[in-house]
C-alpha cells in the first residue's frame, strides 16, 4: 500500500515537470540610434498593436495548451518609452505642441514565438514585423520592417531566457525603423 501510494506520488510529480506554466515577459527594446535629424521638428507618436491575439506563441511541450508567452503588458505600453527615447536621439521634440507636428504611426504586424522539440534539442523561432507610416503636412511616407531569429536550447528555456531573445528581435526591427534612410530623408525635407 505504502509503495502504490509511493509510486502514485512519484508519477504526479514526474507529469506535472513535463507542463510548462505560462510566462509573462516583460517588453523592454533597446533601440540603437546612429543617424541625426539637423532640422528641428515636433512629432506625435501613435503604436497600434495589429496582431491578431495575445499570446506571443507557446513554449511547446507536451502541455502546449498551458504554455503560452505573454507581455506582461499592452506591446504599445512597452514599446512606447524606447520609441519616445529613439525619436528624441534623433533630434525630434515629442513634447508641446506644434501646427504641424509630424505623426509617427507604428504598428505591430507580428510578433511571434515558435518553439519545436526535437530529441535532442528545442528549436525557437522568434518573427517581428512592424509597419512605420509617417505623415508630414499633406504628404505621407511607408516602411515595412522585418527580422527574425532562431535559437536552440538544451531544454525550453526560461522566462529571463525569453524575456532576452523577445526583446533582441524588438530591439533590431525597431532599429531598423528609426535608423531607415528613406524614413529620416523624408522627416528632414
Amino acid at each position: 500500500m505504502i509503495l502504490r501510494s509511493l509510486s502514485i506520488a512519484l508519477l504526479t510529480l514526474l507529469l506535472s515537470a513535463c507542463a510548462l506554466s505560462p510566462q509573462y515577459v516583460e517588453i523592454d527594446p533597446d533601440i540603437k540610434i546612429n543617424q541625426h535629424i539637423n532640422v528641428a521638428h515636433t512629432a506625435t507618436l501613435d503604436i497600434e498593436d495589429r496582431r491578431p491575439q495575445n499570446p506571443l506563441g507557446t513554449r511547446g511541450g507536451v502541455y502546449a495548451t498551458t504554455s503560452f508567452i505573454y507581455p506582461s503588458q499592452p506591446l504599445e505600453q512597452g514599446l512606447r518609452p524606447a520609441a519616445i527615447h529613439a525619436l528624441q536621439q534623433l533630434g525630434l521634440t515629442t513634447e508641446g505642441l506644434s501646427p504641424k507636428p509630424i505623426g509617427i504611426n507604428l504598428y505591430i504586424d507580428e510578433l511571434s514565438y515558435l518553439a519545436e522539440s526535437s530529441s535532442l534539442t528545442v528549436t525557437v523561432t522568434l518573427n517581428c514585423r512592424i509597419s512605420a507610416e509617417i505623415n508630414k503636412a499633406d504628404r505621407s511616407h511607408q516602411g515595412n520592417f522585418k527580422s527574425s531569429k532562431t535559437y536552440s536550447y538544451v531544454k525550453s528555456p526560461n522566462e529571463e531566457e525569453n524575456r532576452k531573445i523577445i526583446n533582441e528581435i524588438l530591439s533590431e526591427t525597431m532599429t531598423r525603423v528609426f535608423n531607415d534612410e528613406k524614413l529620416i530623408s523624408f522627416i528632414q525635407n
